[in-house]
């Protein structure tokens, strides 16, 4: 996936990847997420969905209608989703339930949803509720603080939410109500005053 260009390009480029290679890494990163045995298993799936996940071919795949419904994941059930749908969903599954040995790479993890928002024509309520979730989580003053860089994953989930409303926003209802309901959040990063406890409008 890395040495050959040319052999990842064919392979990404297949009409039935997400199908198959795809949903086959994300069903194994599901399982390995709580065990602690598999955790080679899990970072192998993190770093394969990263690389895979830079390939626009593929990300224009994954729009397509997520109907394997008979697969059981650990992430809240959703109708008339897509591929898409299920990577950002396993990412807030990954972050709100795996281990804490992933803090090192959360980076990595949210660079995954973010290498694909610009080419997500539309994400499901549910998808739009982990997305607001990883915003509160990673712009909590202490996070932010920790480590110099941490700034650049919340970065990137912003980047994340912009590709989704400058190339997408007739179709991404359900997350322009999400950041409606979500407006005093977003008033305070705009004055730069992380220290506070956010909390949604009711709808």
């Amino acid at each position: 996936m890395t040495n050959n260009q040319k052999a990842f390009d064919d392979f990404t480029m297949r009409p039935d990847f997400h199908t198959k290679v795809v949903l086959g890494i994300l069903i194994l990163l599901d399982q390995s997420k709580t065990n602690p045995t598999k955790s080679n298993l899990m970072y192998l799936c993190i770093f394969m969905l990263l690389s895979i996940s830079g390939s626009r071919e593929l990300a224009m795949t994954l729009n397509e209608p997520y109907t394997s419904k008979h697969i059981k994941f650990d992430m809240p059930t959703f109708e008339n989703g897509t591929y898409a749908d299920l990577i950002y969903l396993s990412i807030y599954k990954l972050i709100h339930t795996g281990p804490r040995l992933l803090k090192p790479i959360y980076k990595s993890i949210v660079a995954i949803i973010a290498n694909i928002a610009p080419h997500t024509k539309s994400l499901c309520r549910e998808s739009c509720d982990g997305l607001m979730y990883l915003v509160q989580v990673f712009s909590k003053k202490e996070f932010l603080l920790e480590k110099e860089d941490n700034c650049k994953t919340l970065t990137a989930l912003f980047e994340c939410i912009n590709y989704l409303l400058a190339y997408h926003d007739e179709t991404n209802q359900h997350l322009q109500i999400q950041l409606m309901k979500y407006q005093t959040m977003f008033d305070y990063f705009d004055t730069n005053d992380f220290d506070i406890s956010f909390t949604k409008v009711q709808s």
